[in-house]
């Protein structure tokens, strides 16, 4: 080692003493030359060459110290400004300043970012915290993986160390998007229950409310509670009170802090009432939002953490570290943490091949897709700025030794048994005992690296064996701008198209190929004027390919763009009406729509299936998002079976301004001709449905019923088979009613209907019955019926079957103390209508 480099090593230690202010650290030339044994003259000149350097900062004064920047700078958490007036004096009160500054703030000053992007953060917890006399409900939000839940615990220990709460005092963890299939778990998880309050209840049972009890509650997810559940937690926000389900009753008496985070945005989630009890609304800032300085420190303390997992020293290369400053996790903080540590462990792979001591980690040894993101970064408008920036920022290569004692930043920590390191650390210590070989390593990383990339979206295409990825990406970023920027519809392939043509074009220029486009240009002039948007537009794209990438267009390339231009917005001018099939099941609806397109060789029609354990308005979220994915213009048409289904167009509709109209009935013939019919382009939306309303009785009426011969075929036996499977896909969707029972309740309401009414393929009537039957029971139950504006006129328009059904379902109005509203009517009186021989005609 060089005497340099002693003097160095020896300087960070007595710093170290002086921050952790121990008696008499030698800092200056003498006593150090006297500790070290090593001349004096000699030590000033090594000192004075360090400060050159800007690795040690040299104070004013007598005798003249000297103390190790980095570590300063560390410690007080902000570059030194370093003039003739930077003292001993000052130091110690920079660094007084900032441990009181941290031990007010503990734990929160263990954060990085602390007193940068998460200042604002911290500040009102801390308010929330400390707001007499038990503090402020408050709301946790940001993107996933940002630290809400890391937050959220910390602001727990502030509490308990600033004395608001009892050191012992209680912490309750509760994500509501565990059950947010089933709302009635998830509220009796919450608020207990009496005995016999439900089917089942066999106990009085507390909930983790209870348990919460002079602590803190935490609810993670916390749009997933349903509205119901929102409500019942007001009593506890107003009045410190709270009833168990089935409890009507005396109210149980509870003291705690509530805590909720979201992913989502606030408005339309989460109950309006609910959010003005919350008065904090705290937000977490996604990796994209930090700071460079922030970032270099999540990094540095990544890779810190896996040197000292492995035991091995880290050699980063200086690319590796300028792609982790400007890629974009998806997962945020977690995201990252993970594509370091695949990272570190495919460099780990590479050195115990080559048996190196020092794992040296490269560009080579990032996963596939992040390789593609590292081109994406490059090539994206998003990320100029800060390139920008790192232009400027000295970056060398980062070394990192497992010694030292292990560092602890909160936003880091994750449960090791789902981290990625836990498995490859596992292999690579059998390895060193001589137990395993490098085949199980890399099995390991390949299968993390395809969780990742599809955590992360994966970039990579088959394109790019045949293009260059940076001229295409380029491009592709280029175009759609301008497509944005100058209101011009450009589809996906069309895009794509284009991006290889200049792609093409590119390579021959950077060839040095001649063109010779003179006849060319002396044709433009009479089509200018026809172009004249489209030149444009094209004159914009070719300004911004020949700025980013470097190269001079021909002249003639202009024109060559706007013609295509103008071949893409005529063709979108035809546009076509979307078709959305909309099922109860699994698959149902997806495997409709694909026969469809595969029968006409188009790929038209989607479908959207609803599980029986999928939520009414999750299914709605989807539906929503569809449909304005496929509308060109002239509305979506909705096929669908049967119950809430059939609400859906007009609330999306109303929501979103996009014209719907709902066919309450779904064969695969008439899927087949809403699709072939949704592609003529004179055909309106109101003309295909009344089309394909009118033609219901006929389309697809000589194919046999196949599934109903199959079914009277079947021995009796294979009949009560098939009973106790439906009763048991039933009983999934239901929380109150016992699915025997209903069952056989129902079987016998529907074969009275089938005595009356004509009814067409009786089994399939009878399961859509059943179902649609056992959930209107429910929601009755629940209080929770749905509303229909045109229920009126769809009464009035056949009296007789509404009559007939209000006689028919007073028996099980009774039996469970329900009223069933003409709303829910209507819905049953279109499930007999569309089942029946008569032509259903729809109600305006």
């Amino acid at each position: 080692m060089m005497r340099k480099e002693s003097v160095f090593n020896f300087l960070q230690e007595e710093t170290k003493s002086f921050i952790s202010l121990n008696d008499s650290p030698k800092l200056n030339s003498t006593s150090i030359s006297e500790a070290m044994g090593i001349a004096r003259y000699n030590i000033s000149r090594d000192l004075n060459r360090l400060v050159e350097e800007e690795k040690v900062i040299k104070l004013s004064g007598r005798p003249v110290c000297f103390l190790a920047k980095d570590l300063i700078e560390e410690k007080i958490g902000n570059s030194l400004v370093i003039d003739e007036t930077l003292t001993m004096e000052k130091i110690k009160k920079l660094l007084t300043k900032q441990s009181q500054k941290s031990s007010n703030d503990f734990p929160f000053s263990e954060l990085i970012g602390y007193d940068g992007s998460l200042e604002n953060a911290v500040k009102q917890a801390k308010a929330a915290l400390l707001y007499p006399p038990f503090g402020l409900h408050s709301l946790l939000t940001g993107p996933s993986g940002s630290g809400k839940t890391t937050f959220a615990r910390f602001m727990y220990q502030y509490a308990t160390n600033f004395g608001k709460l009892q050191k012992d005092a209680p912490y309750i963890v509760f994500n509501c998007a565990d059950y947010s299939n089933n709302q009635h778990l998830l509220l009796d998880h919450l608020f207990g229950h009496v005995k016999h309050a439900f089917t089942g209840a066999e106990s009085d049972k507390d909930g983790l409310i209870a348990s919460a009890n002079n602590g803190i509650l935490f609810l993670d997810e916390i749009h997933r509670l349903p509205p119901e559940g929102q409500e019942m937690l007001f009593s506890i926000m107003d009045r410190g009170e709270y009833y168990r389900l089935g409890e009507s009753s005396n109210p149980r008496k509870v003291q705690l802090l509530i805590i909720g985070a979201t992913t989502e945005e606030i408005k339309g989630n989460i109950l309006s009432t609910f959010l003005r009890r919350i008065p904090l609304k705290i937000y977490m800032p996604s990796v994209k939002e930090r700071g460079l300085a922030e970032k270099i420190k999540l990094i540095y303390f990544c890779f810190k953490q896996e040197a000292k997992k492995v035991g091995r020293k880290l050699q980063v290369n200086e690319d590796v570290i300028r792609f982790f400053l400007q890629y974009d996790p998806v997962g945020n903080i977690g995201q990252m943490k993970n594509d370091i540590q695949l990272l570190c462990a495919n460099a780990l792979v590479d050195s115990i091949s080559s048996q190196s001591e020092i794992i040296q980690v490269k560009l080579s040894h990032l996963s596939t897709y992040l390789i593609d993101q590292f081109y994406y970064t490059h090539s994206s408008e998003i990320n100029s700025e800060i390139r920008e920036k790192l232009k400027l920022l000295k970056i060398e290569e980062f070394v990192f030794n497992p010694e030292g004692e292990k560092d602890s930043d909160p936003f880091l920590l994750v449960d090791e048994e789902d981290s990625i390191s836990h498995d490859v650390l596992e292999v690579y210590h059998k390895h060193l005992q001589g137990e395993s070989s490098l085949s199980p390593l890399k099995s390991i990383i390949h299968g993390k690296a395809q969780q990742l990339a599809k955590k992360q979206g994966n970039r990579q295409q088959a394109i790019f064996k045949i293009v260059s990825r940076k001229n295409y990406e380029v491009t592709i970023n280029i175009l759609k701008k301008i497509a944005q920027n100058k209101q011009y519809h450009l589809e996906e392939s069309n895009i794509k198209s284009l991006a290889l043509h200049l792609d093409t074009l590119i390579e021959k220029i950077s060839e040095g190929y001649c063109f010779r486009d003179n006849n060319f240009l002396e044709q433009r002039k009479p089509n200018e004027l026809a172009l004249e948007k489209e030149i444009e537009v094209a004159e914009q794209i070719c300004k911004e390919i020949s700025n980013q990438l470097e190269v001079k267009l021909p002249e003639s390339e202009k024109y060559f763009i706007s013609l295509y231009l103008k071949a893409m917005n005529e063709k979108y001018t035809e546009k076509k009406i979307g078709v959305l099939v909309l099922m109860h099941g699994t698959t149902a609806a997806t495997d409709l729509a694909s026969t469809s397109n595969q029968l006409l060789n188009v790929d038209h029609a989607v479908g959207l299936n609803m599980p029986l354990t999928q939520s009414v308005a999750d299914t709605l979220e989807k539906a929503t998002t569809i449909i304005q994915e496929i509308d060109q213009g002239k509305g979506v048409v909705i096929l669908s079976d049967m119950g809430s289904l059939n609400m859906f167009g007009d609330i999306i509709t109303k929501k979103t301004g996009i014209p719907t109209q709902t066919i309450k009935m779904v064969t695969t013939p008439m899927a087949i001709e809403a699709t072939r019919k949704s592609l003529l382009p004179k055909m309106s939306i109101t003309e295909l449905c009344e089309s394909i309303i009118e033609q219901s009785a006929y389309i697809g009426n000589s194919v046999e019923d196949i599934q109903t011969k199959i079914f009277e075929e079947k021995p009796e036996t294979l009949v009560d088979d098939r009973r106790s499977k439906i009763i048991c896909i039933l009983e999934e969707s239901l929380i109150f009613l016992d699915g025997t029972v209903i069952y056989d309740l129902l079987e016998a309401e529907a074969k009275k209907i089938a005595e009356n009414y004509p009814i067409e393929h009786y089994e399939d009537f009878w399961i859509k019955f059943l179902f649609h039957m056992s959930n209107m029971i429910e929601r009755a139950i629940r209080k929770e019926q749905f509303s229909r504006e045109e229920s009126v006129i769809i009464i009035q328009a056949n009296t007789t079957l509404y009559q007939y059904l209000k006689e028919l379902l007073k028996p099980l109005e009774n039996r469970f103390a329900i009223v069933i509203e003409d709303s829910e009517l209507s819905y049953l009186m279109e499930l007999i209508e569309v089942n029946t021989s008569t032509i259903y005609e729809e109600y305006q």
